[in-house]
């Protein structure tokens, strides 16, 4: 059973590389998936019998290396720590072979791909069950070699082979310090072998473990990319779930910044929140901003429960740096930090989080959001043990109230296409699970709803679009959009002004502006 964990995803690798025409993409898909699901199995049989009944299984196969000062078996070991690796490993590589049979449907070279990934499962496989350094150092190279191969599938992207460059170059770093710390491991104690090593560690000079212990941190650092040049490092930590979890817990802020990973700003503003009633009862700040701020965040805003504490956050790309400055400012509280493409804002502490939940309780326009409110105010009173009831929704959004200037801000998109045969001017609204409420609204605003296979969407055509502009030249947007609406608005006008056909010189100023606009959102993308 314990060979054939081992065995079995390697076999899958084999069948769909070499022989994949003939079984086709269906016998790929067949073959790889099925051979990690039974692996999977297996190491949960291997996990109930050695991890819980805590009987340890060694397998040697034969020689690797026999000379009179190295002699290296090729064998694995399957103890506690080793079964308890494999379950979330293959777990997670069954969900990723599952999930990349409709991720891939359109690729017509799916059997390279899903033989690409079984050799990473078998070589992930290697890395955990290996029973010493050297075997376990194959594996770590075998990881690193398709982790390069599936970045760079698609080798016909400029920025696959950048990306899959980038991290086989990183991934050399750690290399080298893994093996001059195995290097350094057979110099101190003579073997490579992990049972050999851990027995004799105690007995050797404590400065070369220390030197081993360092080598080895590094190289597993490098090969995470958390070591390097400070923009690649402080990449990694906003990309990296870590990252978040450690600013959400709130007690290592001040280490990570001073480190450079991050860049916490915290701005006193000179005037206080406006003392102004609005119709939903709020007393602390001023109406129209509020209108605006709960649109805004039922587009981009998320409500955060980790470890059991409720937090408040927007995750922003950094040109809106300035809109979470103005959020912050108007709000009087939170923490914005930043990095080279994102920034963010957050609030944590107990008594603006409770804050926010009187700013939001009863005023949350759109179902998906009312659910998460719901239940993160449920954990916030479960951790607090208070008691604030969720008060019944019965606001909608209308044309004299700046909701929907928010909710452009966050979730809207100024588009123009220009073609040699015709201009097609639109605004789009998208979001998750919103298809009853974009009905709402596109009666509100004279347009459409479409339904597509992830989100829904609201339309509004060219010549419709009379109702939102008027509402948009009453309402201001504050985030980067507004630049785009300014060119998108020119355009507009420059259409409704002229007679169709358009003449060349108007036609060349329309493809200009249009680029722009277009130029604008790829940057923010990006």
């Amino acid at each position: 059973m314990y060979l054939s964990i081992i065995v079995i995803p390697l076999a899958g690798t084999v069948v769909a590389g070499l022989f994949g025409r003939k079984i086709g993409i269906k016998g790929s898909h067949f073959i790889t998936c099925i051979s990690v699901i039974i692996t999977t199995l297996l190491a949960i049989l291997a996990f109930i019998e050695i991890a819980i009944n805590n009987i340890p299984v060694s397998l040697y196969l034969f020689k690797w290396i026999d000379t009179e000062s190295l002699n290296v078996i090729w064998g694995f070991n399957f103890d506690s720590l080793t079964v308890s690796m494999l379950i979330p490993v293959l777990i997670v590589s069954s969900l990723v072979h599952l999930y990349s049979i409709g991720y891939m449907s359109h690729d017509p070279h799916q059997q390279r791909f899903f033989s690409y990934l079984s050799l990473f499962t078998f070589m992930m496989i290697i890395l955990v069950t290996a029973n010493n350094y050297l075997f376990m150092f194959v594996g770590w190279e075998g990881v690193g070699i398709c982790s390069y191969l599936l970045v760079n599938f698609w080798f016909t992207r400029i920025a696959a082979n950048q990306s899959s460059i980038s991290a086989i170059l990183t991934n050399r770093v750690g290399d080298c310090f893994l093996t001059i710390g195995m290097f350094a491991i057979l110099w101190g104690l003579g073997n490579l072998d992990y049972a050999t090593v851990f027995s004799l560690a105690p007995y050797i000079n404590e400065n070369i473990v220390t030197f081993i212990g360092i080598c080895l941190l590094i190289g597993a650092m490098a090969k995470s990319s958390q070591i390097g040049r400070v923009k690649a490092l402080k990449k990694w930590w906003y990309d990296s779930p870590f990252f978040w979890i450690l600013i959400y817990a709130g007690k290592v802020s001040n280490a990570l910044e001073s480190v450079g990973l991050i860049d916490s700003n915290n701005i006193s503003p000179e005037k206080s929140p406006r003392q102004v009633t609005n119709q939903q009862g709020i007393n602390k700040y001023d109406e129209k901003f509020l209108e605006w701020f709960i649109g805004f965040t039922e587009g981009d805003g998320s409500f955060v429960t980790t470890k059991g504490k409720s937090l408040f956050s927007i995750h922003l790309h950094i040109v809106d740096l300035p809109l979470l400055y103005y959020i912050k400012t108007e709000l009087n509280m939170g923490n914005i930090y930043t990095c080279k493409n994102s920034c963010i804002y957050i609030i944590k502490a107990n008594k603006e989080v409770n804050n926010i939940i009187n700013i939001f309780n009863g005023n949350i326009y759109l179902n998906n959001r009312k659910t998460q409110f719901a239940n993160w105010l449920y954990n916030f009173n479960q951790k607090n043990k208070s008691n604030i009831q969720l008060l019944k929704t019965e606001f909608k959004p209308s044309l004299s109230d700046n909701w929907l200037a928010g909710f452009i801000d966050a979730e809207g998109s100024f588009l123009v296409s220009v073609t040699k045969k015709k201009i097609i001017q639109r605004f789009v609204l998208g979001q998750k699970d919103a298809q009853e409420e974009f009905v709402y609204l596109s009666i509100l605003l004279n347009g459409y709803t479409e339904k597509l296979k992830n989100h829904d969407r609201l339309v509004i055509n060219f010549l419709k679009l009379d109702i939102l502009i008027n509402y948009l030249n009453n309402h201001k947007l504050y985030s980067i959009k507004e630049k785009s609406l300014i060119k998108w608005l020119n355009i507009y006008y420059i259409r409704l002004n002229q007679n169709s056909p358009l003449d060349i010189a108007h036609y060349n100023t329309i493809k200009k502006k249009a680029s722009l606009i277009n130029s604008l959102r790829k940057s923010i993308k990006l």
